[in-house]
């Protein structure tokens, strides 16, 4: 008679169902979640920006900084409480309809004093407009950017980077819910007759003044183009194109990046980068170079081209550098898109 142990009938049945239940857990591990997985660790991590919602310049002095730009612009400039930026010393800020913020650098070491003190006043930052704050700062700091400041309000979130990490950028992040765009003309109207000594004051409508249409991009001065590119692509998913020259733009979010290690600029910024210019659609080219060239702005360069016209001025009365752009969009982005992919295939 053989010694040999001899499996019961039930223990054999609970073995063959534990094998079989590892094996389908292996085929499942082996095909779809390896899958899943290689796709997860191949998606790169980006910040999901929708555009820029404005730029930040640094002065020393608010109430004559408003008074300087509403001689130019056709504009009103309201104070607004400065969220996330008083961590960094900014005293007081205004901002215009078309999105340009102007942020009092107070005494101290502050941030916005140091720039202050080494930059004078000049474009210091940008600010996209992100739909899930949370979701973009996590995005941010994956890419090893430091948050220097965050705070929320009743009316927006704020986080704002280091520029030491952005090439000298001081990148900020901004969540919003905008109200209704036509319903608000009656609320801004309200409110100013509500609050007549708390606006920055109306422009007279008696002088001709810069009729701005939006920001339309800005343009930044760096030491490595090819760096700064592979550095933006990977952040916000930009795209950037080679219009034949040293000059890069990136579509969507809107950065032209120049690469310039010779440029003074960046020697007296200390840093990696710094903007050169803010570009501004204009509605009347001409009108505005004649209202910056009477303020002794200089025209460094003008160029009349079949799709635009498009001049870079400085020094201007303003404090900073200005590319004036006028264009009329010739499609629409979608139709661009196809037109863009036709070329591509027909080469």
């Amino acid at each position: 008679m053989s010694s040999r142990p001899t499996l019961k009938r039930h223990d054999a049945i609970r073995v063959f169902s534990s094998a079989l239940l590892a094996l389908c857990w292996f085929f499942l591990y082996a095909a779809a979640p390896a899958e899943a997985a290689g796709e997860r660790a191949e998606k790169p991590v980006r910040v999901k920006a929708e555009k820029i919602d404005h730029v930040t310049v640094c002065v020393k002095n608010l109430e004559e900084t408003i008074k300087l730009y509403e001689r130019f612009f056709e504009t009103e400039f309201f104070r607004v409480k400065p969220v996330a930026l008083g961590a960094l010393g900014v005293r007081a800020t205004a901002l215009n309809a078309f999105g340009i913020e102007l942020a009092e650098a107070g005494v101290g070491d502050g941030e916005a004093a140091k720039f202050q003190k080494r930059m004078g006043d000049a474009l210091w930052g940008i600010a996209f407009k992100v739909p899930d704050l949370e979701e973009a700062i996590a995005a941010m700091q994956t890419h090893g950017l430091r948050l220097l400041a965050r705070e929320d309000n009743a009316t927006r979130k704020v986080a704002v980077f280091h520029p030491e990490d952005t090439f000298g950028v001081l990148l900020k992040l901004v969540e919003y819910t905008p109200s209704y765009a036509i319903g608000s003309l009656e609320t801004v109207e309200q409110w100013k007759k509500s609050n007549p000594s708390r606006q920055a004051g109306a422009p007279s409508s008696e002088k001709p003044r810069l009729k701005v249409e939006k920001i339309n991009h800005a343009l930044l001065i760096v030491s490595d183009l090819s760096k700064a590119t592979r550095f933006f692509m990977a952040l916000f998913g930009s795209r950037f194109y080679d219009p034949g020259s040293r000059n890069f733009t990136a579509d969507g979010l809107g950065f032209e990046l120049i690469g310039n290690p010779a440029s003074g600029l960046l020697k007296k910024n200390g840093a990696e980068g710094v903007f050169a210019f803010l570009s501004l659609k204009i509605a009347d080219f001409e009108q505005a170079l004649d209202l910056l060239g009477a303020g002794g702005g200089q025209v460094l360069q003008k160029r009349i081209l079949s799709t635009r016209k498009v001049a870079l001025v400085y020094p201007t009365p303003l404090g900073i550098g200005l590319e004036l752009i006028e264009y009329r969009p010739l499609a629409h982005p979608i139709v661009g898109l196809e037109m863009e992919e036709s070329l591509k295939s027909a080469k």
